[in-house]
């Protein structure tokens, strides 16, 4: 026999009901003390009473069984009973959602890859039995997770709301040892995975299992892509270069028109023609007109925007002035070098000056600007400032040189990014020198037997380079490594070494700065500028920080006390541009889990009807109308 169950049990609270019909049933049934005059109506009433009082309490009773059974059956029909549902056993589930930012690719008819992915989870949450416990794990940047919870739960439904793709991988591995830990008591688990399959390493161990399922979003293959993209603004120059390297992910021939915008104009432009699966590196001049940042974009647009924009913040501009202070002429070599760089300096601000006019020159030289001492010494503490030293020393000289060598051998060179690129200069004949011992802060570019030959350096806000020889006392004036060597040291002097951060930085690399940040710089912010709620504070330890949460392309403000800057976040993830999704190896999760289908019978109509039969004879028997 099947046994039955209530639908809405709380229609129980009505048969309390039945105590108002109890109490108006004994209230009717009360024997009341009538006075009437006539003797011979009180002996008819006593002879009636005599001869019914014992079917009178019967049919009193019968009465009240008739109402409370009708009450009983509405409110049995009212709670909807149904045949009791056989128990199913509880699963658990694991969902892991992809949230890389190639989920952001609009080739799916309902919108983007990550619209489907929502919409694929919500509609396998309301298919699972309200006994199930799931587990919701996002894959990405960050590795989050929710659960276990029954698959209608608020929670889950919150924390799928407040995901949204972004970052260029999608660590399957960490999402699943996260899953793990958090179901430990779970007897065979279901793992699902929605993602696209861009960028996710050891998806193809993943399907294997035979309780893992992967969902695979999105439909189109054919995509161009920016991979990479730098800048270097010439030292003394207005104008700047942009480095960029874009590919092919497609199975046919492209063109496509690189361009780099200044806001909505654009300012330099150049096509380029890929084969299939072709890989390009070109070149644009940025021109001054630019300003501060550009963006740098790849053909029109298509489904996916992240990876065809790059953005650009460009070095500030400077032409600093150099004043050379020599007791006669300047050194031979000196003049026509600094001639050379005429366009990169103020030439009209540079100049020479003797010693005994130093202080008179001084006053009108900046922080940006550099001094020459060829051959002299300073005589007074060095206010803060560049410096270049030829074949110097003295008591306020930063270096301290210990001896004089004549014809030192050059045994060994620094190859520092900035100042001295990888070119030997074995071949550097110098016929008397100076040497010093580097110190605390200072890097020896230089170096013979005897000490070094070359140092740089910073302290106290005095930037400076020394060799400790005249170049007309050497051959490096005719090396091919001096005009690079100039080049660097006099970049590094204008400025470059205070641009904090690079122009632009990967998605997924830390933002961090490239020389120490001002002293009194505790903490700073950080702006994303294409949503200026997004924003962190992040600590200043030992004047440096990491910041890694920019997630995604764009430019961000990192202000520090009364000091700002602007840097840039591009996509460039070779993994994650190619957008082609991974259908070969698309497995649907497995079978719903459903309880057997019981045939439904009219429980509720058959208690209506009885209620209304015994409300109906309870009328028949007690309340018709006697002739």
């Amino acid at each position: 026999m099947t046994s039955l169950e209530l639908a809405s049990p709380s229609a129980l609270w009505l048969l309390l009901l039945a105590a108002p019909i109890v109490a108006l049933h004994l209230y009717r049934g009360r024997l009341r003390t009538i006075e009437v005059p006539c003797l011979a109506l009180w002996e008819r009433l006593l002879a009636t009473q005599a001869r019914t009082s014992g079917f009178r309490s019967l049919r009193n009773l019968l009465l009240l069984l008739f109402n409370l059974a009708a009450l009983a059956g509405l409110v049995v029909a009212l709670g909807d009973p149904r045949p009791r549902t056989p128990a199913v056993t509880p699963h658990d589930w694991a969902l892991l959602l992809d949230t890389s930012l190639s989920m952001r690719a609009r080739d799916c008819e309902s919108g983007d890859r990550w619209s489907a992915a929502v919409a694929a989870v919500r509609t396998f949450l309301a298919a699972l039995p309200a006994s199930d416990r799931v587990l919701l794990v996002s894959c990405g940047t960050s590795v989050r997770a929710a659960g276990p919870h029954p698959p209608d739960s608020e929670p889950l439904a919150t924390f799928v709301a407040g995901l949204a793709p972004g970052g260029v991988e999608a660590p399957l591995e960490r999402a699943l040892a996260l899953a793990r830990a958090l179901l430990p008591a779970a007897e065979h688990p279901q793992f699902i995975f929605f993602s696209d399959g861009a960028a996710v390493s050891g998806l193809a161990e993943f399907v294997r299992a035979p309780d893992h399922g992967f969902v695979c979003l999105g439909s189109r293959t054919d995509h161009l892509a920016l991979l990479d993209v730098d800048v270097d603004r010439l030292w003394g120059s207005p104008r700047a270069l942009a480095f960029a390297r874009a590919r092919n992910f497609g199975r046919y021939p492209r063109e496509a028109l690189l361009t780099v915008r200044a806001g909505e104009r654009v300012v330099s432009s150049r096509k380029l023609s890929f084969g299939p699966g072709q890989e390009l590196t070109t070149t644009l001049e940025i021109p001054a007109e630019v300003g501060d940042r550009a963006v740098v974009e790849l053909g029109d647009p298509d489904f996916f925007d992240e990876d065809r924009r790059a953005y650009l913040a460009l070095p500030p501009f400077r032409r600093p002035r150099v004043l050379v202070v020599a007791e006669r002429e300047p050194d031979p070599f000196l003049v026509p070098i600094l001639g050379a760089l005429r366009n990169a300096l103020d030439a009209d601000g540079s100049g020479v000056t003797r010693p005994d006019g130093l202080a008179q020159a001084l006053a009108a030289v900046g922080p940006d600007d550099v001094v020459v001492y060829d051959g002299v010494s300073p005589s007074r503490p060095l206010p803060p400032g560049n410096y270049l030293f030829l074949g110097s020393a003295g008591e306020y000289l930063p270096v301290r040189p210990s001896t004089a060598v004549e014809k030192p051998v050059v045994w060994r060179w620094s190859v520092e990014p900035g100042l001295f690129r990888p070119i030997a200069v074995d071949s550097l004949r110098i016929g008397r020198s100076l040497v010093a011992a580097p110190g605390a802060g200072e890097r020896a570019l230089i170096e013979c037997p005897q000490g070094a030959l070359a140092v740089f350096g910073q302290r106290d806000k005095v930037s400076y380079a020394w060799l400790g020889f005249r170049l007309s006392d050497s051959n490096f004036p005719l090396l091919v490594a001096f005009p690079l060597f100039v080049k660097g040291l006099f970049a590094w002097f204008a400025g470059e070494r205070d641009w904090v951060f690079e122009e632009c930085y990967s998605l997924g690399a830390p933002i961090r700065p490239r020389v120490a940040l001002p002293e009194d710089a505790s903490s700073v912010t950080i702006i994303d500028e294409s949503d200026p709620r997004r924003r962190w504070q992040v600590p200043v330890i030992r004047r440096g920080f990491e910041f890694w949460g920019a997630d995604r392309p764009g430019f961000y403000r990192v202000e520090a006390g009364g000091l700002a800057w602007r840097t840039g976040v591009n996509f460039a993830s070779a993994a994650e541009s190619d957008l082609a999704p991974r259908k070969d190896l698309a497995h649907p999760p497995p079978p719903l889990p459903r309880a057997p289908v019981t045939a439904a019978e009219p429980w509720r109509l058959y208690l209506a009807c009885a209620a209304v039969a015994a409300l109906l004879a309870e009328w028949l028997l007690f309340h018709r109308t006697r002739e």
